[in-house]
């Protein structure tokens, strides 16, 4: 019986065997498309491990020109529905994906160069485009990074810094390790700002949204507008982004400024929005992690068209929300999710005329006529105001009763007293006068 193997078991076999033969399968060449969260990795930071993928383009004669003979054998190639599948990848993505991927099994560097050396020594005569490549972009990367890998000097890779560490490694005992300083040129190689930080290009990026409300600026009655003082707090990953914090002196997270690295764009939306401005939020630095989770904290100053209805003035509670929704992408490509604690009131300054007993946040989505088949998700954030009536009691329900009382007190008058006259005709003229500081201009509700 002869078993096919591909990947680590040509290194690893972990059995004994009588006889090996290098063959390659008809139809099937390898690719490291699949992601490998345990061995090879873990699941905030999978590795890359190689599968095999349809190919009717392999070459099936060896290149010494040796006379080639048919086996049946079994083998398991990954499915296009399988969740580790990342389907075609760039060359550049994969290589920095195993650069800085570690599992339970070892680095994924390891895996790769073994595989690359063993192929080298086990079928000199079958060439391996793809795994060759990989190899030479590795060595690459490990040379502009200095990169220190005990594989490295297993291997006999004769790269010239490793010279240079092992002789730093001699004057030094004391240190087991050396790291080096994570430079941003390093994570910012080959990426492209224009394109979703996804692996399989099928799958949309989620984005977790919350808004931590820090101040009801102004309840403009007369123009329907409320101004709102919050903080935007964004969450999502971007596997091009992470890195091994120990092989980078222990740094765990950098800063990029906005507009360097890819961002949702996520704005107000909706007939309630009326900022001239559309994104009225400061343009402040992303903190990107070492798993490749980038938060990012706009303050901004918003303006939203809200109903307000006085019918019960000074008794009155007022509704408003504002939506939030992706511009461009529909859900298929990006998923907006609420955070935790979606609508954050914790650092919330108190405002001297409406309360907030309640804010709530909603997630929905629609179907617009240019795209019907295309859900766009939104969030909308609900504020329940209720208007504070301690100052409305004493300056205008307070005033207004004495005023109706002493107008009644007044008929009690003797006719024939002047003061009668003059207390009734001056009474009337204060109630409009004290009541016009407060009057709401509004005619939805009377």
């Amino acid at each position: 019986m002869f078993v096919f193997g591909y990947g680590s078991l040509l290194w690893n076999p972990n059995f004994s065997y009588e006889l090996a033969i290098p063959g390659v399968v008809m139809g099937y060449s390898r690719r490291f498309w699949q992601l490998s969260p345990d061995h090879r990795g873990t699941p905030d930071s999978p590795g890359r491990v190689v599968s095999l993928v349809p190919d009717t383009e392999v070459e099936f004669y060896p290149i010494n020109g040796s006379e080639p003979f048919s086996l049946n054998v079994y083998i398991s190639p990954i499915s296009q529905d399988n969740i580790y599948n990342s389907g075609p990848c760039d060359i550049s993505v994969i290589v920095k994906q195993i650069i800085r991927s570690r599992g339970c099994s070892g680095s994924n560097l390891e895996y790769a160069l073994r595989l690359a050396d063993c192929q080298r020594r086990m079928a000199p005569n079958i060439f391996d485009e793809h795994l060759f490549q990989i190899e030479s972009k590795l060595l690459e990367e490990c040379e502009y990074l200095q990169h220190d890998d005990s594989i490295l000097e297993k291997l006999k890779y004769n790269l010239p810094y490793l010279a240079d560490k092992k002789g730093k490694r001699k004057r030094n005992e004391s240190t087991k390790e050396f790291k080096q300083m994570l430079r941003y040129e390093d994570l910012l190689r080959d990426y492209n700002v224009l394109e979703r930080p996804v692996e399989n290009h099928s799958h949309p990026v989620t984005v977790h949204l919350k808004v931590s409300l820090q101040q009801l600026i102004d309840v403009d009655e007369k123009n329907q507008i409320v101004h709102v003082n919050a903080w935007l707090d964004y969450l999502w990953n971007d596997y091009k982004l992470r890195w091994d914090p120990n092989e980078y002196g222990n740094i765990s997270d950098v800063r990029f400024p906005a507009g360097k690295i890819w961002k949702p764009d996520v704005l107000l939306v909706g007939y309630n929005s009326v900022d001239p401005n559309f994104d009225s939020t400061y343009p402040t630095n992303m903190i990107v992690y070492s798993n490749g989770d980038i938060s990012w904290v706009p303050p901004g100053i918003f303006k939203i068209s809200c109903k307000i209805e006085i019918k019960w003035f000074p008794f009155d509670e007022q509704r408003c929300f504002f939506k939030f929704g992706s511009w461009t992408y529909s859900g298929f490509y990006l998923d907006l999710q609420p955070a935790k604690g979606g609508f954050d009131t914790s650092e919330y300054l108190s405002n001297g005329e409406w309360a907030l007993p309640m804010t709530t946040v909603a997630r929905s989505e629609k179907f617009y006529d240019c795209c019907p088949k295309e859900p766009y998700p939104d969030l909308t954030f609900y504020l329940h105001m209720r208007r504070r009536t301690l100052y409305y009691g004493f300056n205008l329900i307070m005033p207004c009763l004495l005023t109706t009382m002493m107008s009644l007190l007044g008929f009690t008058l003797p006719p024939e007293a002047g003061e009668k006259i003059t207390l009734l005709c001056y009474l009337p003229l204060s109630f409009p006068r004290r009541r016009s500081g407060s009057l709401r201009l509004n005619s939805f509700q009377l």
